[in-house]
């Protein structure tokens, strides 16, 4: 409803609508496209042996049941990557000063970077929940969105039980 007000105000000052853009432009691929696109991408990661050992695996089902906790999980794993590297090419540099003699530089300089990485880790962990609740609203909002926008296909409707009638 308001966006036929706002379409209004906008035809009465001449400017173009943000609806008459959307319209214009290409619409999204068809729902049942993108599906089977992704039912082929899964098929292909579920043939590979070693995914199918891990998702038998009890934590492979209990990620499978626990999506956000799963999303939470790799997006931890992907921005610790560069903090974890960063930290053990400082332990090769410092390895390197260890041999020429500087044993308790070595032991201070890898307790600092340990707890530099322990709080790094930390707030990268707390970034990442955040992060995983930022996608989730985001994914929930679009869907949102593209049901309104597609609308449920007939074929799609799920039936419901009813009472047989009495005659």
């Amino acid at each position: 409803m308001w966006e036929v007000h706002i379409c209004k105000h906008l035809k009465l000052h001449g400017k173009s609508t943000f609806m008459s853009m959307l319209y214009d432009n290409e619409p999204f691929p068809p729902q049942d496209e993108t599906s089977e696109r992704l039912n082929t991408l899964m098929d292909k990661m579920h043939i590979d042996p070693k995914i199918e050992e891990f998702m038998n695996s009890s934590v492979g089902r209990y990620l499978s049941d626990h999506p956000f906790i799963a999303l939470t999980l790799l997006v931890f794993a992907v921005m610790a990557t560069v903090p974890v590297g960063l930290f053990l090419g400082f332990g090769l540099v410092t390895l390197a000063a260890t041999t020429m003699s500087i044993i308790f530089v070595e032991v201070f300089l890898l307790a600092v970077g340990g707890a530099t990485l322990l709080c790094v880790l930390g707030c990268l962990a707390i970034f990442a929940v955040f992060f995983s609740f930022f996608l989730t609203a985001c994914y929930i909002t679009v869907s949102c969105i593209h049901r309104l926008y597609y609308g449920k296909r007939p074929s799609e409707k799920r039936k419901r039980f009813s009472r047989p009638k009495i005659d």
